[in-house]
């Protein structure tokens, strides 16, 4: 089994002393991501994971007017998120890959994702076609 753990920090800031915008901004990004590469046997593979997001982000005004300084902006979003996926070599040439993600953002409600029914479809309509021409899938 093989595993990982990254974390990412990006910070960004802003300062205007003079002029337009009349700004003083600081804000950053933290990703933290977990992941494992699980080796089911010879033709399959598990990767599961999860990953923690946070935005931060402060902004004062600092123009001149009767009001300056003020807080332009200042908030905070953490998103959360879990996947797993596995794959299959069903033939030499033909590899079946399966798999979910789940995520939660702020206030938002927990959502799956998953794939549209477009990708079944065309799947199904590329097998038809291999049978159709007579195309063994045994060769492939």
């Amino acid at each position: 089994m093989e595993h990982g753990f990254n974390v990412t920090y990006t910070k960004s800031t802003l300062v205007t002393d003079t002029g337009y915008p009349c700004v003083d901004r600081n804000s950053y990004d933290l990703v933290s991501e977990w992941t494992n590469n699980i080796q089911l046997s010879d033709k399959s593979k598990l990767v599961v994971g999860g990953l923690f997001n946070q935005n931060r982000g402060h902004e004062d005004f600092t123009g001149t007017s009767l009001i300056a300084p003020y807080v332009a902006s200042d908030g905070y979003v953490n998103a959360y998120a879990g996947y797993a996926q596995i794959d299959y070599w069903l033939l030499q040439s033909l590899k079946l890959i399966g798999g979910l993600q789940a995520n939660k953002v702020g206030k938002l409600h927990p959502d799956v994702v998953r794939a549209p029914e477009q990708y079944g479809i065309r799947l199904k309509n590329q097998l038809e076609s291999l049978v159709r021409r007579g195309i063994p899938c045994a060769k492939y």
